[in-house]
């Protein structure tokens, strides 16, 4: 199996100027900040990698430091072999890559256009295009989209846009960072089925940054997860049992109760809150409707909403083991 991306012990550090003092007696001074901070790890063909961390945990920079675009203070970065920042432009033609909101289509033209010209661009044979429109018809439905203009469109159009223009020249490597942020279920179900059968038919690696834990167990086998800039924890999904292991229910009481109760050690009272708590369910002890029916027993219940665990709490649960 080949290797896709390669990290040694890479250290990426910012230099930030800070102004002190008024007047004349103002001064800059000059602060540094490690990004990142020797970062190891391989990366090999048809795996699919969820890159997992809080805003300002060196996320943006290790992608960034993948795909060339900086250069690391020491270390190195290589992709498909070589260099990442020597070969970058090389690299690129291999790469298909969507950060958050920032678009890759031709706003004021039918997103035709934008098709077109990728074809153009990465020179795709008559032949393979219309292969990849036929696979994007059947898993994304954009044929209803291919004569409507770009900023006419709305989030989750533009999304399954922006995925076929992307995948339209059949990269080897995907980058896919916070891509699904505000879109309905039914267009993340597409897209997730979209990526785990180019990864299938044709052994596509894929990085996926996510906040969204859920959405990272569905599509990814493997999960890193950074802190601080350093990678805490890089593991298969089925290995990592916290991934999924907590959930909240927030319970509304019907009348007044102090909360004073005996429960299964397997739910913890984690906040009080007016009328009501906030309960943590370690569901390797008892299950979520185990729970509820033990809650509603011995508690005035109302009303009862459940939450799955956060990327904050589980980050925060793994720092302080």
């Amino acid at each position: 199996m080949n290797t896709i991306v390669e990290m040694y012990h890479v250290t990426k550090t910012y230099r930030r100027k800070i102004k002190s003092g008024k007047g004349i007696f103002k001064s800059s001074k000059f602060e540094t900040k490690e990004a990142i901070k020797d970062i190891s790890f391989q990366i090999k063909e048809g795996e699919m990698v969820g890159i997992v961390g809080l805003n300002g945990a060196g996320k943006s920079t290790l992608i960034k430091s993948m795909l060339g675009i900086l250069s690391p203070d020491s270390g190195e970065a290589k992709m498909f072999g070589r260099d990442s920042f020597q070969f970058r432009k090389k690299n690129a033609e291999y790469i298909g890559a969507n950060f958050g909101q920032k678009s890759s289509l031709v706003w004021d033209l039918p997103f035709i256009y934008s098709l077109e010209l990728n074809k153009k661009i990465y020179r795709v044979s008559d032949e393979r295009y219309e292969e990849i429109l036929e696979e994007l018809e059947q898993f994304l439905q954009i044929g209803e989209l291919l004569n409507v203009p770009v900023r006419t469109m709305s989030l989750g159009q533009r999304m399954k846009c922006e995925f076929a223009v992307i995948t339209l020249h059949s990269p080897r490597l995907l980058i896919l960072d916070e891509t699904t942020i505000g879109l309905d279920i039914v267009i993340k179900k597409n897209i997730e089925e979209y990526l785990k059968h180019i990864n299938a038919a044709r052994n596509v690696t894929i990085l996926f940054s996510s906040h969204d834990l859920a959405e990272l167990e569905r599509i990814c086998d493997r999960i890193m997860i950074i802190n601080s800039g350093e990678i805490i924890l890089d593991d298969q999904v089925k290995n990592i049992s916290d991934l999924s292991r907590y959930s909240y229910m927030m319970i509304k009481f019907a009348e007044a109760f102090d909360g004073n109760v005996e429960l299964n050690p397997g739910l913890q009272i984690v906040e009080y809150l007016e009328d009501g708590l906030k309960i943590r369910i370690d569901k390797q002890m008892l299950s979520e409707k185990e729970a509820m029916t033990e809650l509603i027993d011995k508690m005035p219940v109302e009303n009862i909403s459940i939450e799955k665990q956060s990327l904050e709490d589980f980050i925060y649960n793994l720092v302080q083991k």
